[in-house]
């Protein structure tokens, strides 16, 4: 129980920091109203922002499951706080299952900060990594528990799309065997469609969301300045080699960089560089592990399934956060 106080500890004094350092998002963020705080947190990600949180009847960009939970913190006047504390105890608890699935290891993750960097972010990626990564957990001790929070985890963003065409070989690495692989991609399939039905039933179009093929059309990601090849080299580079501490770097600076402040970005910059051949050793290690067949080849092809959609999309090591523990089994 100790270990995980004091990631959430950790977890704590990171906001508490951030919301008294003059420079950094939180400081920020808390002098903005609720609405305010929703359109600077995702006014990069699309011009449409208030559906964040004001999700409208038609809209196809989105799953719905985050823009629910974020209405209901913002009943509250003080809700970027409990928003933090509940993405605190969210990363606890992502630590808490990471550990259960791969022991001491997860400590690894702890200290390359995949437990603490995105804590201040309200995004839906924490939120979906817990769930999603839970789910895994419960393969082997409650199946109908895992559909369940399979199902939960498609509400927040819309990644398991097509999980269900790997849901019966997932089953069969993890010892399941008889009638339960038939039927376990219909349901997979079942529990992950709430939003292409509510889609279907509010536009008439069958889709879980509408954000890929926005990321593969947007100027942000396919905008001409680079091969397609270079592209994904790029990609993969961003999403699976680079580390937690840039975001961490990035909210302390966000608005000013005094000296102090460039002095802390080198110290970071020399981190981050640490940092990136720590991973390189991880995957040399998996890789060399698969080889040796000492890998679950389930696990094998949920990192698969994961590292196929974000090479559309360089959004940084945050997209690693559902499958980065399968890299220390």
């Amino acid at each position: 129980m100790t270990k995980y106080i004091a990631i959430f500890i950790i977890n704590l004094c990171y906001c508490v920091i951030l919301l008294y350092t003059d420079s950094s998002e939180i400081h920020h963020i808390n002098e903005l109203t609720n609405d305010q705080i929703i359109t600077h947190y995702n006014g990069n990600i699309t011009t449409d922002t208030d559906s964040y949180a004001n999700m409208p009847k038609h809209d196809t960009f989105r799953t719905v499951g985050y823009p629910y939970v974020l209405r209901f913190f913002m009943l509250s006047q003080n809700f970027i706080l409990w928003m933090l504390v509940f993405n605190c105890l969210l990363a606890t608890w992502l630590f808490y299952v990471v550990f259960q699935l791969i022991g001491k290891a997860a400590w690894v993750l702890a200290v390359l900060g995949a437990f603490t960097a995105y804590v201040p972010l309200l995004l839906a990626d924490l939120l979906f990594a817990a769930l999603f990564v839970t789910s895994i957990w419960q393969i082997k001790k409650r199946l109908w528990l895992h559909f369940l929070l399979l199902g939960l985890a498609s509400l927040v963003r819309p990644s398991l799309a097509w999980f269900f065409l790997i849901e019966p070989f997932v089953l069969y690495f993890n010892g399941y065997r008889g009638r339960i692989l038939y039927y376990s991609a219909i349901i997979a399939f079942a529990v992950t469609s709430f939003n292409p039905i509510r889609n279907t039933i509010n536009t008439g179009q069958w889709t879980h969301s509408t954000v890929l093929q926005y990321n593969m059309q947007s100027e942000r990601y396919f905008g001409g300045r680079e091969s397609v090849p270079q592209y994904f080299v790029k990609s993969l580079k961003d999403n699976y080699l680079s580390d937690h501490y840039k975001y961490i770097g990035n909210l302390f600076n966000k608005f000013k960089i005094e000296n102090s402040g460039r002095e802390a970005s080198r110290l970071l910059y020399h981190l981050n560089f640490l940092c990136y051949i720590i991973n390189v050793m991880i995957w040399y290690r998996f890789g060399v592990r698969v080889l040796q067949r000492k890998v679950n080849f389930g696990y094998i092809l949920i990192l698969g399934y994961f590292i196929a959609p974000t090479l559309f999309s360089t959004a940084g090591a945050r997209f690693r956060l559902p499958i980065e523990w399968i890299l220390l089994i």
